[in-house]
């Protein structure tokens, strides 16, 4: 499948996330995100930024109106937090307005879509019950 690498914006993950330690700078990894050259997708850009086990660690920039429609973790726990920004979380229990550093939990199978209100950074770490399940 040599197709995949030529279409790869970044390294595999096999060879980022190699290392037994790491120091994350998430103002450093939003504003990498920020400098790549393609296009937004549905007003927003992303990035794994750990992996390992159960663990997967995801950056995203949202453009104000960016979103990520309503999508669900079966197997796995969701924290969400807002770095900087104001954004929704719909869950179909209520909406909730999220501002700079607050932190969503969402048990595994809750439903939720994401609106960023005006631009906006976001951690995202799921952790899986069962580490072979896709996220």
């Amino acid at each position: 499948m040599g197709g995949e690498t030529a279409a790869r914006l970044r390294e595999h993950p096999a060879q980022r996330f190699a290392a037994d330690e790491y120091v994350i700078n998430l103002d450093s990894e939003t504003d990498h995100l920020l400098q790549e050259p393609h296009a937004a997708i549905n007003g927003h850009r992303q990035e794994a930024i750990y992996k390992h086990g159960p663990v997967t660690m995801v950056v995203f920039v949202f453009e104000a109106g960016g979103f990520l429609r309503e999508h669900v973790v079966p197997d796995g726990t969701v924290l969400i937090r807002l770095v900087d920004g104001d954004m929704t979380v719909k869950t179909p229990e209520r909406e909730y307005r999220l501002g700079r550093n607050d932190v969503l939990v969402l048990a595994p199978g809750v439903k939720h879509d994401v609106c960023a209100v005006q631009q906006s950074r976001m951690l995202l770490t799921v952790h899986l019950k069962n580490p072979d399940s896709m996220v």
